[in-house]
Order: structure tokens, then C-alpha cells, then sequence
């Protein structure tokens, strides 16, 4: 009698615990997976952004030392 009580007890186990536990963790599983993904893509993002800082700012520099050098001689604050 004990026997048959452990083979249904493993055939419990094995026919609905485990797989309810395994459905419970993917749905856990697939929302953090998808975060992640997206935590890699704002990463990203966020590296080819700062990437092209210095050459946006050196444009701007050289951009505003054209302005200072177009101006007269005798103007010395710049027109609104």
C-alpha cells in the first residue's frame, strides 16, 4: 500500500506540480527577459548619443569661432 501511495504521489508531482511550477516561472521569466531586452537597447541608444557629442560640439565651436572672426573690427557686442 505505501508503494502505490508513493508512485501517485510522483505521479502528482510529475502530471501537475511540476508543470504548474514551470508555467508560473516562464510567466515570470518572459516580462523580465523583455526588460532586459529592453534595458540593452536604451543602452545602446544611449551609447551611439554620447558617441557623437564631441563632434557635434566641436561643429558648434568652429561655427561660433567663423561668427567671431566674420565680425568688424570696431563692433564688439554681437547684434540682436
Amino acid at each position: 500500500m505505501l508503494m502505490a501511495l508513493w508512485w501517485i504521489g510522483d505521479a502528482v508531482l510529475l502530471l501537475v506540480v511540476f508543470p504548474l511550477v514551470t508555467m508560473f516561472l516562464l510567466r515570470i521569466i518572459r516580462p523580465l527577459m523583455i526588460g532586459h531586452q529592453a534595458l540593452l537597447s536604451i543602452s545602446q541608444s544611449s551609447q551611439s548619443i554620447t558617441g557623437s557629442l564631441p563632434s557635434g560640439v566641436a561643429e558648434l565651436a568652429t561655427t561660433a569661432q567663423t561668427a567671431t572672426n566674420l565680425q568688424p573690427a570696431g563692433l564688439t557686442t554681437p547684434r540682436r
